[in-house]
């Protein structure tokens, strides 16, 4: 969690504010939808991308953020409250095991997995460890999906 203090001179009043503290893996296209996302919402900061390539170390330069290359090497320096999957899909599995053992809620983008198999070991782990594990459909809230299924709807 990441604190901040507000105090207002008038009312004498201090507010202290809780923020979810986020970490990002995979700083492609969707990771930084994500990060831009975060940056819309008072009540989360991202502090923390995960990235091997130059440019997500960059891209959290630029963000003033600590870069890892690797999961596990974040994992070992940081303690976010939450994490957001945004990598090639064969990495879903093994990094949301890798967060769930750290009892550290996931949202990983869909597909979840390759197969029905792993996809269950995931989702087995984390009811067994009671973390929130989710999946991300970014595209459901999409104007033009919700266009379609307003018309399906009609049609009914």
């Amino acid at each position: 969690m990441v604190e901040t203090v507000h105090s207002n001179s008038q009312s004498k009043r201090t507010v202290k504010h809780v923020k979810t503290g986020l970490a990002i893996v995979g700083m492609g296209l969707v990771g930084k939808r994500h990060a831009e996302a975060i940056g819309h919402v008072d009540h989360a900061d991202l502090v923390a991308v995960v990235d091997p390539s130059s440019d997500g170390g960059e891209y959290a330069r630029s963000l003033g953020l600590p870069w890892y290359e690797t999961l596990s090497d974040m994992l070992a320096n940081e303690s976010p409250d939450g994490i957001i999957i945004a990598t090639p899909t064969l990495l879903h599995v093994d990094q949301g095991l890798e967060c769930i053992k750290k009892r550290i809620p996931v949202l990983a983008e869909k597909p979840l997995a390759t197969s029905a198999r792993e996809a269950q070991a995931l989702v087995q782990l984390s009811e067994e460890s009671d973390v929130p594990l989710m999946v991300g459909h970014h595209r459901r809230h999409h104007p033009i999906i919700q266009k379609a299924d307003d018309g399906i709807q009609q049609r009914q």
